[in-house]
């Protein structure tokens, strides 16, 4: 009598805990979504279509950006095929890069700035740094900047680069890149956009 005693107060115990952790679970997922304004919206888009940057509260309003290619290329290949000379070569390379060929311009009435480099890649367990060095030895035109200014109705292709390390990536990730999401971001809040890239 007493074994069924104590598994019976071990399934109850158990049972209550699995209640109180689904309670809490699905409350705190409720609160979270509250949370967000009524405003937020999110949009992807594809290659080849055209982003206009609306109102955002961390990027300049004003761009337009239409991501025309992805190539994932190797490190190595892509500075020698590219004549690429770095002022410093880096302790520990990436593996790969992912190059994307972009077209922004300036869709608004005054002269505006923005940084190539404040563009998020990323996939969906992993997010991929912006190679300061490759982008600025990538876009000739900007003498070794990163920040471009356009004046009104202009426009200019730009390559982005981004860091891929496979140390990074778990084993189905890596092994199957190709088929592997990612999204370049273009803006954030309260309008968050994005361009399927891959």
């Amino acid at each position: 009598m007493k074994k069924k005693t104590k598994w019976l107060i071990v399934v109850c115990a158990v049972v209550l805990l699995a209640a109180g952790w689904t309670w809490r679970y699905i409350s705190l997922n409720m609160y979270w979504k509250s949370t967000i304004p009524a405003e937020y919206t999110e949009t992807v888009f594809s290659l080849g279509e055209t982003v206009t940057f609306g109102k955002d509260y961390f990027l300049p309003e004003g761009f337009a950006l239409c991501a025309n290619n992805l190539t994932i290329v190797d490190y190595q290949s892509y500075i020698e095929d590219n004549n690429i000379t770095l002022e410093s070569n880096p302790q520990r390379p990436p593996d790969r890069l992912a190059v994307i060929e972009i077209t922004l311009s300036n869709v608004c009435d005054e002269e505006k700035s923005i940084s190539l480099i404040q563009f998020p890649l990323y996939g969906i367990d992993a997010s991929f740094s912006s190679s300061i060095e490759l982008t600025a030895a990538s876009n000739p035109v900007l003498g070794g900047n990163f920040g471009v200014t356009l004046r009104p109705g202009e426009a200019y292709d730009f390559v982005l680069v981004y860091e891929i390390r496979d140390e990074y990536l778990d084993y189905h990730t890596r092994n199957n890149f190709d088929s592997y999401e990612l999204y370049l971001l273009t803006t954030i809040y309260p309008s968050r956009q994005m361009i399927k890239v891959q």
